[in-house]
Formats: structure tokens, C-alpha cells, sequence
């Protein structure tokens, strides 16, 4: 009894204060490393595995705001070491992340030609209605964690096309800021919102568990509001964004159309 009241106590003290987030940056950091040796569809499924318990003890001890600044924190910090791992193991991340090579090289041609569903809202649009329809049935279904794992996907090969970009830069630092566009950013948060919202509601049903329904009810309104700012950011920032982004990328000694060319052997 006192092992099991130990353990516990351990627990508690990992998913508060500062070493909670502690604990999140470990998470992100551990699973990245150790995605390495898995195979790709593995990867999102350990990464979530990591960060879940945190996840849920902010569900069961009905603190949805610190949720979203934890979870927030950990898709931070999975960004920063999917990035690192790219400069570091280009070809390593490009086997470990499912659909990174995929999604770089969707991403480079559309620099460079303007072709691809990320700059035609008629493209864009239904493919971010059916990512947002399986993600809040994952949610709904799964307690948050297919959430998680369908997030951690989108993070992994998004951040290895970042790395991708600052590989084929020779100024890295403008477009280690500018890789991530503002509206992506504005989707990942919304993500994180809805995930506790459907969290909340599936642990309420099943187990009871105690629900703020006002602030819960606020957290779908802004994750809605945040994922419906996206498709219009996009909409109508995708263009410019692509010419910035091609002029940085000018500045490198490698040309993009060379860059397009060698996408597949990386």
C-alpha cells in the first residue's frame, strides 16, 4: 500500500509546476530520439504514448487551461527536435517521419511553381475538412489519445520539411522563423483545444470525471474560430507567403529547381 501510495505521489509531483513541463520536454525529446529505431508508423504512436499521461492528468484533475499550455509547450518542443533531428540525420528523419519526403517534396515544388493543393483553396479546403473530421472522431473516440497521435504526425513531417528548408538554405535563421506559416500555427492550436474539449467529454461520460462545461464550452468556440482562421489566413496568405519564401531560398547557392530535383534522393 505505501509502494502504491509512493508511486502515485511521484506522479502527482512529475505532472505539476515547472516539472510537468519538464516532463513534456522529455517526452518530446525521448520519443524523437527513440522514434529512430522504429519503424514510421510507429513513431507518432510512441510520441503519443510519451506525453498522454500528462494529457490525461490535466483531464482528470479538470485544468483544461494548464492542458493547453502543456500541450502547447510539448508540440513546441516536438517541433524544435524534429527540425534538429533533420539538420542532424536528414535521411534517418526522412524514414522516420510518415509522409515527410511526401510532404517536402508537395511543399518545394508549390515554392517554386505556385502548383499544389497548398496555395488553391478549392484543394486545400476539402483536405483540411477531412483532416479536421477524423481528427475530432479520433478525439471523441479515443479520449484524446488518436488526437495526439494524428498531432503528432502532422508536427513530425511539417517540421521535417522546415528542416528541409534550412538545409537548403544558406541563411537558415530568416526561414527558421518563417518555415512555420502563421496560419499552420493557428491549426496546430485550434487542434490542441478541440482534443481537450472531446477529452473532456469522453472521460465525463464514461468515467465521470469531473467538467468545467463553460470553459470547456469557450475551448470549442476558439478552437473552431482558430482552425475556421486558418483555411481564411491560408486563403489568403498562401501566395505571398510562397514569393517570401522563394526569395529566401534564392539567396542559397543551390537553385530551387536543382533542389526539386535532388527532393527524392534525401
Amino acid at each position: 500500500m505505501t509502494c502504491v501510495q509512493s508511486g502515485r505521489d511521484l506522479k502527482l509531483h512529475l505532472f505539476e509546476g515547472r516539472t510537468a513541463y519538464f516532463y513534456a520536454f522529455l517526452a518530446a525529446a525521448i520519443s524523437q530520439l527513440g522514434g529512430m529505431m522504429l519503424h514510421q508508423w510507429l513513431v507518432p504512436l510512441s510520441q503519443a504514448a510519451f506525453i498522454f499521461p500528462l494529457f490525461l492528468h490535466c483531464i482528470r484533475s479538470n485544468r483544461p487551461k494548464q492542458n493547453f499550455k502543456l500541450m502547447a509547450f510539448w508540440s513546441l518542443c516536438m517541433t524544435l527536435s524534429s527540425i534538429g533531428l533533420t539538420l542532424r540525420f536528414s535521411e534517418q528523419a526522412g524514414r522516420e517521419y510518415l509522409l515527410g519526403i511526401r510532404y517536402k517534396t508537395e511543399m518545394f515544388r508549390w515554392i517554386e511553381t505556385g502548383l499544389g493543393p497548398e496555395g488553391d483553396y478549392r484543394l486545400f479546403v476539402p483536405q483540411h475538412l477531412l483532416q479536421f473530421g477524423i481528427f475530432s472522431v479520433a478525439a471523441l473516440v479515443s479520449g484524446g489519445f488518436l488526437a495526439l497521435v494524428l498531432g503528432a504526425a502532422l508536427l513530425n513531417y511539417m517540421s521535417y520539411y522546415v528542416g528541409c528548408l534550412l538545409l537548403a538554405a544558406s541563411t537558415k535563421w530568416p526561414l527558421f522563423l518563417l518555415g512555420w506559416p502563421p496560419y499552420a500555427i493557428l491549426r496546430v492550436l485550434g487542434y490542441i483545444l478541440l482534443a481537450i474539449v472531446c477529452a473532456h467529454h469522453f472521460y465525463y461520460r464514461l468515467l465521470h470525471y469531473s467538467i468545467d462545461r463553460l470553459l470547456i464550452r469557450r475551448f470549442l468556440y476558439y478552437g473552431l474560430m482558430l482552425v475556421t482562421l486558418d483555411i481564411i489566413t491560408k486563403s489568403l496568405f498562401a501566395e505571398p507567403w510562397r514569393h517570401l519564401l522563394k526569395a529566401l531560398l534564392g539567396n542559397s547557392n543551390l537553385h530551387l529547381t536543382e533542389l526539386f530535383k535532388l527532393s527524392s534522393f534525401l
